[in-house]
């Protein structure tokens, strides 16, 4: 790059047309730097506009997130409620099909005593249906 003393030299030996040139070249320089200076400053603008755009679409989406995660939290204490009252409803069949087992036991040996004469057929002993 030139020293301002080799411009000076250079516009005291061509004149008022070097002065023009060596002007022109400085203005065309600053124009340069004006324009990469705020198109620089334009992307900038943008880069934190799009940044901007991006944590407003975050927020929307957390927001979503919290308001399905608070629907999936009823659902699941639903859920539960309702599984708590199937494990109870199957406690008290399998404790049915236990008794169940039970007298079929009882009743398959009667019948069996029945059938080999130790027991008359008046004596079984039949369970009452469930009222």
């Amino acid at each position: 790059m030139p020293s301002a003393d080799n411009v000076l030299r250079i516009v005291e030996a061509t004149g008022p047309v070097g002065a023009a040139i060596v002007a022109m070249l400085l203005g065309l320089a600053l124009v340069v730097l004006i324009f990469t200076k705020v198109r620089s400053m334009l992307a900038a603008g943008r880069a934190e506009q799009q940044a901007t755009e991006f944590q407003d679409r975050l927020i929307k989406a957390l927001e979503a997130l919290t308001a399905s995660e608070s629907s999936l939290r009823a659902q699941v204490q639903s859920l539960l409620i309702e599984n708590a009252a199937l494990r109870e409803n199957l406690r008290e069949l399998t404790a049915s099909v236990d008794l169940l087992r039970a007298q079929m036991r009882r009743m398959i040996g009667q019948m069996r005593a029945v059938q080999e004469g130790r027991l008359a057929a008046d004596a079984l002993d039949l369970p009452q249906e469930p009222t």
